[in-house]
């Protein structure tokens, strides 16, 4: 079932890519993330391409994904927005964390996209 979780974004773009069920006590936090990204959305009034949100264990593996990764929780999210280079995305992502106006957390920097989560403290790397 596909629900709205906020204007520009539905729980299918959050839902592991394996079509494993969404558990009920991840739903919260991918609320929480969708709001966030929302507010990023915003700022470019572009959409914002979700590549990964929610991952079940088993699918996180099969991908090569950390053990104790935040998608696992339902608390990351790897984004790209078309025409938008992914260190420009970051820069807008750390300043609202900064400003607090999305929740802070960990921000990874790749070649085509941006991981974003919402650990509760900084920290940042180059994938």
């Amino acid at each position: 079932m596909i629900y709205e979780l906020t204007e520009h974004f539905n729980s299918n773009e959050f839902d592991c890519r394996d079509k494993t069920i969404t558990p009920m006590h991840v739903r919260a936090n991918i609320q929480h993330l969708a709001t966030a990204l929302e507010t990023i959305h915003n700022f470019y009034a572009k959409p914002i391409l979700v590549h990964s949100g929610y991952r079940s264990a088993s699918y996180n593996n099969v991908v090569g994904g950390s053990s104790k990764s935040f998608h696992l929780l339902g608390k990351a999210a790897d984004i790209s927005i078309e025409g938008v280079e992914p260190r420009a995305l970051a820069r807008l992502l750390a300043f609202c964390m900064q400003m607090n106006i999305i929740p802070t957390g960990g921000l990874g920097i790749y070649k085509t996209f941006v991981h974003y989560d919402t650990r509760g403290y900084f920290v940042t790397w180059k994938g």
